[in-house]
């Protein structure tokens, strides 16, 4: 998969729905921004099978692990820690994913902000101020939790 190499390399800000004749999703990256004829969800699932599980397995696994029930974070990969937290949009049929936890929240109303990341990228997203910090909150926690499991299986087994 092409956008693999920018996954491993914590390249990809985020991923997002971007309906044109040819495209179906765009990302997001500290080098710019590419297109991808696949779906968001598509390009998600294959993200998560490059490690092991389906997009479907890895919010199942957030879900039954750390209680999360609606639109919950999921973690990628344990080796490379990478997660992810959706933001659902309903004007939009998928749902975009944000990479990249370090960044600076614009409340544009109450239920409106705009994420700025580095490079000055921003991101216009359909939720509160206080709905993004919990969603970064609780994305960190699964990347501690699951990565601090993996850490410590990978040195048991040596």
């Amino acid at each position: 998969m092409k956008f693999l190499k920018l996954l491993k390399e914590k390249q990809i800000i985020a991923l997002a729905p971007y309906y044109s004749g040819l495209y179906s999703s765009v990302i997001y990256t500290h080098q710019g921004t590419l297109y991808s004829e696949e779906t968001v969800e598509n390009l998600m699932d294959q993200f998560c099978m490059a490690f092991g599980s389906t997009l479907k397995g890895r919010i199942e696994a957030t879900r039954k692990s750390l209680k999360y029930r609606k639109n919950p974070p999921i973690l990628i990969s344990e080796k490379h820690r990478i997660g992810a937290f959706q933001v659902p949009d309903i004007h939009k049929i998928d749902t975009t994913w944000i990479f990249d936890l370090q960044f600076d929240i614009k409340p544009i109303d109450s239920q409106m902000c705009e994420l700025i990341f580095a490079g000055n990228l921003k991101l216009t997203i359909p939720l509160s101020e206080m709905v993004i910090i919990e969603r970064r909150r609780k994305t960190l926690e699964a990347l501690f939790a699951f990565t601090l499991t993996y850490h410590h299986d990978s040195t048991i087994s040596k």
